[in-house]
């Protein structure tokens, strides 16, 4: 139960504020905005409220005390609820519960329980399945009491489940489907990890008894290498001695033939002066020559300008004499034009006087016609006078006439008015009988549509549930989706994190692919990718072509053979590993027709080579056909997806490999007729054309197609997943439109049913109206039958007096005619004095305008003349400025002459020094080519010599090619031995290593065990056979894997010397077997793979994290089915409560609303019952009198009423804490409020209640009684009272407390 509320800084409530809660009733008070609904916002926002527009604000920080006139603001507001807990209906072991929460002005906040700081989550999981959280039905806010009713199906279930207290197992449920999808996520990652972790595991096991082979075949080799590696630096040597001599002799010759060439150098040096300086001195000749060229030049240039100049000087005054002329005879022409002017202007103002002279007649005689013309008018207006008296007489008589017509008229009409009505009451009154049927009809249509909306409104609720039905249809589809794209895309990542690390390809292919990567040089450009880039597959063929390339698939293709082999004859190379090379099928190089690609193996290069057809050839020419024999399904290049670039790289490598049916089937081609291939079955078993096979899977990691085809496949089900999640989920949301679309047809179906009701009434009443309205125009048609009959009679007196009238209006009209004829004589006369008139003044005018010609004229003559003799002046002007630029052209020319005279004159002086200058220069030239062929005569002898030197130069180079391929050779040898054993090669040397002392001694042992004994020979037999044998496999494994040969380069020369003691030609003859003995050891200890020599150290690692991983996934796997137990246990409790809640509130909310409306219906539907925990919930009900309609058509009090009866109804059920009721009657008229309060006052015995009201009638019903007020403006104050302290009459009792209350209430 709800204690008391403190609030401090909290809205209004700017001081410390208590409100004391006892059991029962107790109501708060007050005027509007006096701060009473700050007391709900302040238990709502301790209990969590997040929403400030809730809170009715803006901003949270919009709670704290702003402050006011008087006051200032607060720093903080804080708010404490304290609960009296003793039936422990908190989770707390403690008899009372104090939640507090604080909010700061820059935001921070923090919530308290019992005074300790806590999370908001954990004051929701304290109040959840309660019933006094804040989204509970605990609080019921003003002007939201009706939100219960109005929310959709889906959300009015909340308040049902906080009821059922299932919502803190729902939380957990969320929690657990949560926890559970992310244990299904560890699960397919570890699942990968451990996977990994065991193919690792097993990689190791094996490399771990390799090891032991390796450590004895590394012994061996290490001796024999060595050992002929020593032999080879003393014979290398030798030869480097001879050789070194050699060159010493070379050089000696080339010294003297360069001190004789210095001296030929010295000559041509002394020769190439003296042309240098005549070539100086021809240059300066030369430079003066130019000198005076370019002044000859300039002068040449001068006289064209000035000639030029002069042209355009002779043109302008030839221009200026023309323009003089022209300009005299236009001045000439404009006297001329001035004197004619002259003339015409006098004429004109003689005429102009003419002009008006008649003007001034014509006015004279205007004005005595006018004077003849008023005296007639006079006349005339007098006659006209008489014919108004007249016609005053006549038309009184005419109004007589029309007043009598006009009276007819209105009877008459009042006739037809009668006629028409009395037809049209009979129209109306059979109109009437026919409304009354029509109303029938209709009346039994609408009966009818509420039968048919009744019908609608069912199958509305059929497609309703059918939609529901697909909607969780489709949910289903998605989650099931979302499921597999996470366990696609899990192991996605795992292959695309092996693809990064390219696992399966080896270190040197790896080291090779990241330099063709990164360099932009041959061969590295060449490089095109490995074979298992180039080629796809499928993903169901992925094993079996990894199976039938093999080793294959590790070659790297190159699109040009001869980068890549003259960077293996250079030497200068250092790869991990083995590396093979294959050339692109479509690049255009000629290579051999069976080698077909190199492999690099640490710093040597050997060609490795397999059966296979050239880029010219047929694919299948010169290769069996075995696509007809029994078992043989296609030939393995068929595996490969076929494009044009690839497929013959796919014939290349895969022409000898055929896929057959078994292993029989392999075996016995392979004896027959397919000696030469290849077989794979379908099984994955190879079998080589020596009849070598091999079983067993390849590893996960290795397996580099197969990984390929499955990350592409796994990409292509993962667009199509996405693809498909997204036409789900665009489904699922038409389906919800369809819902809501079916939702308004419901709610449309009932209102048309209510409409059709309302139709029913209102044509019943329509009909009793239109029997009513039949008697009334009965009654009206006999009423106007009797006025007809007076009207006929008025007519006839009319008429009589009418034509008495017309008689005496014919004599008046007589006279009038008499009258009318002496006028029109009259005006005749007055008409010919106006026409006179009208003649005299169109003269008049015609003079005014002619006048008006003769004056526009002569402004214009003076016009004229002002203008010409402005233009005399310019034109005169003009003249004088042409005769100063005639004369200032003239003068210019003159001078022009002049200079062109005294620039010829300095021309002809520059030509003479020119010549004397060109003399000279061809002295100097002659003597500069006597000097040349003197040089090119010693230059012929200086050739010779340089020719004799070249040539030794050239066998010096030769030898000292030698000497450095032989310095090489030793430089290489010691770098591989210092690389694989960290020894030089003076250490091995001067340790006696030799394989030559080897051999010999060999031979001696061997020379003694033959000597010993008659059986060694049987023994010997027996190991010849071993040794026979061991070279029969040996010689099977390099045609395998071909390996790199030991080839060291021996310069066999007569004179070559060597050390003493060292046997050359016995070293010679026994050095290719050795060799062939390192190569086996070497090809031995390749054949063995990669040798990881802490493998045993690295096995006991992998078996724990193996273990550990393993066991972790299991406890996964326990954890993700106690998750699925869990939630499935939670769904059955949660169904049981809910369940039995429904039922129970469904009852009391039926006994409610009847108690709360004094009759009606009312009830609670799920809308599917078979999905208890996700159905929504639909509310119907009636009130008494009323036909069942949707929420949506009750009143304002009604929706209040059913609300108050659900809230209620859940209450009993589940009883709350506390209730809050804010202003929940303000929409209920007074006897609504008595059955409310009446409700309240029923159920404090089990809650409390907190009511804000300002309905007196609630007010009684509390049993205290809080008031707040705002004494200071902006600050609210608290006052209460207690109605067990009040007397009957009104007055506190004496008591202590009686007296607090009264102070308190003042």
């Amino acid at each position: 139960m709800l204690k008391s509320l403190e609030l401090f800084g909290f809205k209004s409530f700017a001081d410390r504020t208590i409100f004391e809660f006892s059991e029962g009733i107790t109501c708060v008070v007050g005027p509007n905005g006096s701060g009473k609904s700050n007391v709900v916002d302040g238990i709502k926002w301790v209990l969590g409220d997040q929403s400030p527009k809730s809170l009715r604000g803006k901003d949270m920080t919009d709670v704290i005390f702003n402050g006011s006139k008087g006051r200032k603001a607060n720093a903080y507001a804080e708010a404490t609820l304290t609960f009296k807990n003793k039936d422990r209906f908190l989770d707390i072991d403690a008899e009372e519960v104090h939640i507090g929460r604080r909010l700061w002005k820059n935001g921070d906040s923090e919530y308290l329980l019992n005074r300790n700081p806590v999370r908001l989550k954990d004051i929701r999981d304290l109040f959840m399945g309660t019933g006094a959280a804040t989204s509970a039905y605990s609080i019921i806010e003003q002007g939201r009491v009706d939100q219960i009713l109005q929310a959709n199906a889906a959300t009015r279930r909340v308040v049902f489940e906080e009821a059922a207290g299932i919502s803190r197992y729902k939380s957990r449920k969320v929690d657990a489907e949560r926890k559970l999808e992310r244990v299904g996520q560890n699960i397919l990652r570890l699942t990968d990890i451990v996977d990994e972790v065991e193919a690792q595991l097993n990689s190791t096991r094996s490399q771990a008894s390799k090891a032991a082979k390796y450590r004895e075949a590394s012994t061996e080799l290490r001796k024999l290498w060595m050992g002929m590696a020593a032999d080879d630096w003393r014979h290398l040597t030798a030869q480097l001695s001879t050789l070194q001599g050699q060159i010493g002799q070379y050089q000696k010759r080339i010294d003297e033939l360069n001190i004789a060439y210095q001296e030929y150098e010295e000559k041509l040096g002394a020769i190439d002066s003296e042309v240098a300086e005549f070539d100086d001195q021809l240059r300066s000749v030369e430079k003066q020559l130019a000198s005076h060229r370019e002044g000859i030049a300039g002068n040449q240039t001068a006289i064209e300008h000035q000639l030029e100049r002069k042209s355009e000087f002779e043109s302008e005054i030839l221009r200026l004499r023309k323009q003089r002329i022209l300009m005299a005879k236009r001045t000439t022409e404009i006297q001329r034009d001035l004197e004619a002017v002259t003339k015409e202007k006098e004429s004109s103002e003689a005429g102009f006087e003419l002009q008006r002279e008649k003007l001034q007649e014509a006015q004279e005689r205007i004005t005595t016609v006018t004077a003849e013309l008023d005296a007639i008018s006079e006349e005339i207006q007098q006659k006209r006078q008489q014919v108004h008296d007249l016609n005053k007489q006549s038309l009184a008589l005419d109004n007589r006439v029309f007043s009598m017509q006009t009276q007819q008229e209105t009877v008459s009409n009042s006739m037809a008015k009668a006629n028409e009505k009395r037809l049209q009451l009979e129209a109306r009154v059979e109109e009437a009988d026919a409304v009354v049927a029509e109303c029938t009809e209709r009346f039994r249509t609408a009966g009818d549509k509420v039968a048919e909306f009744a019908q609608s409104l069912s199958a509305v609720d059929e497609k309703q549930q059918d939609l529901l039905s697909q909607q969780d249809q489709r949910t289903q589809q998605l989650s099931e989706l979302r499921e597999r794209r996470s366990a696609y895309q899990a192991r996605k990542s795992v292959l695309e994190d092996l693809e990064r690390r390219q696992e399966g390809l080896s270190i040197g292919v790896k080291d090779i692919l990241n330099r063709a990567q990164t360099s932009n040089y041959p061969p590295w450009n060449t490089i095109l990718g490995s074979v298992a880039d180039l080629l796809d597959v499928e993903l169901e063929q992925a094993a079996l072509l990894e199976v039938a390339l093999g080793s294959r698939s590790q070659l790297l293709v190159i699109s040009e053979f001869e980068p890549l082999y003259q960077f293996l004859k250079e030497g200068k190379y250092s790869i991990s590993g083995r590396v093979g090379f294959i050339t692109h099928p479509t690049a255009q190089v000629e290579q051999p027709e069976a080698v077909s690609g190199f492999t690099l193996s640490g710093d040597a290069a050997v060609p490795e080579t397999f059966s296979a057809p050239t880029a010219e050839s047929n694919s299948t020419e010169g290769y069996l056909d075995l696509s007809g024999e029994r078992g043989v399904i296609y030939r393995a290049d068929q595996l490969v997806k076929e494009t044009p670039e690839n497929r013959r790289l796919a014939e290349l490598l895969l022409t000898d490999t055929w896929i057959v049916d078994s292993l029989e089937t392999a075996v016995r081609l392979s004896r027959e007729e397919g000696k030469q291939c290849r077989f794979v079955t379908l099984q994955g078993e190879l079998v080589e054309e020596n009849l070598s096979i091999f079983v067993g899977a390849i590893g996960g990691e290795s397996a580099i197609f197969t990984r390929r085809s499955e990350l592409r496949k796994l990409k292509n089900d993962l667009i199509r997943i996405d693809r498909t999640l997204n036409d789900n989920e665009v489904a699922l949301e038409k389906l919800d439109d369809l819902l809501s679309t079916v939702d308004e047809e419901r709610v449309a179906c009932q209102e048309q049913m209510q409409q059709a009701s309302e139709a029913l009434a209102t044509e019943k009443a329509s009909k009793v109206s239109a029997e009513q309205k039949r008697e009334q125009l009965s009654e009206e048609l006999s009423t106007v039958l009797s006025d007809l009959h007076d009207l006929e009679a008025h007519s006839r007196k009319l008429t009589e007096e009418a034509e008495a009238v017309l008689v005496e209006k014919q004599q008046v009209e007589a006279e009038l005619e008499r009258l009318n004829q002496l006028i029109q004589e009259d005006d005749k006369q007055l008409l010919d004095k106006q026409c006179e008139v009208q003649e005299l003044k169109e003269q008049q005018n015609a003079r005014k305008l002619e006048l008006a010609t003769h004056e526009e004229r002569l402004a214009g003559l003076e016009q004229r003349f002002s203008r010409l003799k402005t233009e005399t002046e310019q034109r005169q002007q003009q003249q004088e400025e042409s005769n100063r630029r005639y004369e200032s052209s003239l003068e210019k020319n003159s001078q022009i002459n002049l200079h062109i005279l005294n620039t010829r004159a300095v021309l002809d002086e520059q030509l003479l020094i020119q010549e004397t200058f060109l003399e000279q220069a061809r002295s100097l030239t002659s003597l500069r080519d006597e000097k040349r062929q003197y040089k090119k005569q010693l230059s012929s002898e200086e050739a010779a010599l340089r020719k004799e030197r070249r040539e030794l130069s050239d066998k010096k180079h030769e030898e000292e090619f030698k000497t450095r391929d032989i310095e090489h050779e030793i430089k290489t040898l010691a770098e591989r031995i210092e690389e694989e054993y960290q020894l030089t090669l003076e250490e091995i040397v001067s340790s006696g290593e030799s394989i030559l002392k080897q051999h010999l001694e060999e031979l001696a042992e061997a020379e003694q065990e033959l000597s010993a004994a008659t059986d060694g020979v049987e023994e010997t037999d027996l190991e010849t056979e071993a040794i026979d044998e061991q070279t029969e496999l040996e010689e099977v494994a390099l045609e395998a894997e071909p390996e790199e040969p030991v080839e060291i380069e021996l310069v066999n020369e007569e004179d070559a010397t060597s050390e003493p003691g060292f046997n050359v030609e016995l070293y010679l003859e026994i050095r290719p077997e050795i060799e062939a003995q390192v190569n086996r050891l070497r090809r031995k200890i390749k054949m063995m793979g990669s040798i990881n020599s802490d493998s045993l150290k690295d096995l006991d690692e992998l078996e724990c994290r193996f273990e550990y991983m393993k066991s972790q996934l299991d406890d996964l796997n326990e954890a993700k089915s106690s998750l699925e137990e869990i939630i499935r246990r939670i769904n059955h409790e949660s169904k049981r409560l809910f369940f039995d809640t429904f039922e129970v509130i469904r009852g009391h909310f039926q006994e409610i609303f009847r108690k709360l409306f004094g009759g009606g219906e009312a009830d609670i539907i799920l809308e599917d019952p078979d999905d208890v925990l996700e159905c929504g919930i639909e509310i119907v009900a009636r009130p008494p009198g009323k036909e069942l309609r949707g929420l949506t058509l009750l009143s304002g009090g009604e929706k209040t009423l059913t609300a108050v009866a659900l809230l209620m109804s859940i209450f009993r059920s589940r009883p709350s804490p506390f209730c809050i009721l804010d202003e929940v009657d303000a929409a209920l008229d007074e006897a609504n409020v008595e059955r409310y309060a009446g409700l309240i006052d029923d159920f404090k015995e089990t809650t409390q209640f907190i009511m804000i009201t300002h309905n007196k009638r609630s007010m009684t019903v509390g049993n205290v009684l809080y008031g707040v007020t705002m004494e200071q403006s902006g600050v609210s104050k608290r006052m209460s009272v207690r109605f067990d302290d009040i007397s009957e009459d009104g007055h506190f009792k004496q008591s202590g407390s009686g007296e607090d209350g009264a102070s308190e209430a003042a």
